[in-house]
């Protein structure tokens, strides 16, 4: 005879292990910096979650209790230079990643590439970076159920890994030293390498395969690491023949005639992305003469957006656009596509980070 009390335990206790088998990983946002310095750089990494294995210096390793999600950052001297380097290098790669798992992504850079991909159970995310003859590489490995958690965490890993100043140091010509020496005094001097990086991650995450106007109007995910969380995004848009710059608040000036379905690929540019360290000439009204690409520079200066509070008025007046004290320069990144603008970002540097802080969408009717 059954013992009907029995079988009822024992249905509602396999109903709470299986719940608790698909519960989502909890993680209250506490990060460890680990500092390397025989190789010479950092990188954060979730200290609730992974834990550092001991190994050679050129290869970190930091793995889960449970060994199901891992995160490598690995170091090797460039023998070639050149992107057929950078092309070989991806190939092999992306053949050893396809063994275990479906390659969903690959975007190719001037200085490096990603690779994403999934298998039934697991996601993986590889980025590599050229810098200063050393091949850097950051793969980080997770449980596909728990997509939501790590997407954050692993924009923050990404974001957070930067050289050493005694690893730049190391490798800088008398050349380079002459002009980090001119240009000591000024502030807003940066490293064309990092910067570059910081633009070629930026647009993988949330330009390339993406919709930037509807992850900015959903608030998605995607862009919170880019975002200051005091600040937000504003945007300069010309719905008239004057410019204005719209806050979340106003929806950001999105109306039905907003693109919110076209989505670029990095693949137009046939597998390697050029960047450059300067600003095109024209692109906007007239057609520019120079390359398609990814355009970034340090900048001094922003949009102009009219003053609503001016219409009622019989002068219109530029309004005063309200900016943080202790920023420390502008980058500006723009996407040059068939001679034209496409989209613009500002960023600003806080605290050594750099925040999106205002996007361009304005066309030249204003």
């Amino acid at each position: 005879m059954f013992n009907l009390k029995k079988i009822g335990f024992v249905f509602f206790a396999l109903i709470f292990i299986l719940s608790c088998s698909k519960k989502q990983i909890e993680f209250s946002g506490k990060y460890l910096t680990y500092t390397n310095t025989q190789e010479g750089y950092e990188i954060d990494y979730p200290s609730e979650i992974l834990k550092p294995v001991d190994g050679a210096p050129s290869e970190q390793v930091f793995i889960s209790n449970d060994g199901e999600v891992r995160l490598s950052v690995s170091v090797s001297d460039i023998e070639e230079s050149g992107p057929e380097f950078i092309f070989k290098t991806a190939d092999t790669y992306e053949k050893k990643e396809a063994q275990k798992f479906t390659v969903s992504d690959k975007n190719m850079g001037r200085d490096g590439f990603i690779l994403k991909g999934y298998s039934k159970d697991k996601m993986f995310y590889c980025q590599a970076l050229s810098i200063n003859e050393k091949f850097y590489t950051i793969r980080f490995e997770y449980n596909k159920k728990d997509y939501d958690t790590y997407r954050d965490i692993l924009t923050h890993i990404v974001d957070s890994f930067e050289l050493t100043s005694a690893s730049l140091a190391q490798e800088k010509t008398e050349d380079a030293a002459l002009k980090e020496a001119a240009a000591a005094g000024n502030k807003n001097s940066y490293d064309e390498g990092k910067l570059i990086s910081f633009a070629f991650s930026f647009l993988s995450n949330v330009y390339w395969e993406n919709n930037f106007n509807l992850l900015l109007k959903n608030s998605s995910p995607k862009l919170a690491d880019f975002v200051h969380p005091e600040y937000g995004v504003r945007r300069f848009y010309n719905p008239g023949t004057t410019v204005r710059l719209f806050s979340a608040e106003e929806n950001f000036g999105f109306d039905e005639s907003t693109d919110f379905s076209t989505i670029p690929s990095a693949n137009k540019f046939g597998g390697s992305i050029p960047f450059y360290e300067k600003m095109p000439k024209g692109g906007f009204c007239e057609e520019s003469n120079d390359k398609d690409g990814v355009y970034c520079a340090i900048v001094q200066e922003l949009p102009t957006a009219v003053d609503p509070a001016s219409f009622e008025s019989d002068e219109i007046k530029n309004l005063k656009i309200e900016l943080p004290n202790d920023y420390k320069a502008i980058l500006k990144i723009l996407i040059l596509d068939e001679g034209f603008i496409k989209k613009t970002f500002y960023f600003f540097d806080i605290e050594d980070k750099w925040f999106l802080f205002f996007v361009d969408d304005c066309d030249c009717s204003a």
